[in-house]
């Protein structure tokens, strides 16, 4: 064999492995662009979800259909949808309790305005004054029971004892009549109703 055929033989090897390396490389790079490039994609998708979640519209859909479930992203978007719809029914909750504690306060601020208003065009002030304070008493009773309520979503333990239903009725019975004194009110049934729970 000649030797000059056989080191251009080995030149054409060298060159072909050379052009092999240029082009898988070549290809990699390409690859791994793509790849980088679509991952960055996705994370820049999820940053800007983390930027545009607003109290008012908490609840995010599913952002990365198209990603494996085991993906990086994927379980941190994934995060962030069960984070946000934790948020959501909280604030749900929060604003329905505000609605709630408006609602109970109203009452008697407008019993205790009227009944203001009523002394000074009356001038029946030694009569009127226990009424002023019973609605004073009321404001006082929803504040505690709203302590109470804080006090119980921080323990899993509630204190329960005996309470007279009939008690708890006739009293709010009185309330109303303050309100509304044209309406008359019967009560029939068991005059001690006990139930067992947190008052």
């Amino acid at each position: 064999m000649d030797i000059s055929s056989a080191i251009e033989n080995q030149i054409d090897l060298v060159r072909i492995t050379l052009i092999a390396m240029l082009v898988s490389s070549g290809l990699g790079y390409l690859i791994s662009m793509v790849v980088v490039k679509r991952s960055l994609r996705d994370l820049h998708t999820l940053a800007e979800k983390v930027q545009s979640i607003d109290i008012d519209s908490l609840q995010q859909s599913r952002i990365f259909p198209h990603l494996p479930e085991h993906d990086e992203i994927q379980i941190v978007s994934r995060a962030l949808q069960e984070m946000t719809e934790k948020m959501d029914l909280q604030v749900a909750t929060i604003k329905q309790f505000v609605a709630n504690v408006s609602h109970e306060f109203k009452t008697p601020l407008m019993s205790l305005q009227s009944t203001i208003d009523v002394a000074e065009k009356v001038k029946q002030y030694d009569q009127l004054f226990p009424k002023i304070r019973e609605q004073i008493g009321m404001m006082h009773r929803l504040l505690d029971t709203l302590t109470t309520v804080m006090q119980i979503q921080k323990t899993t333990t509630i204190k329960k004892e005996s309470l007279g239903v009939t008690l708890i009725i006739s009293s709010v019975l009185d309330s109303i009549r303050l309100l509304h004194p044209e309406i008359i009110f019967t009560s029939s049934g068991e005059k001690d109703l006990q139930i067992i729970t947190h008052q």
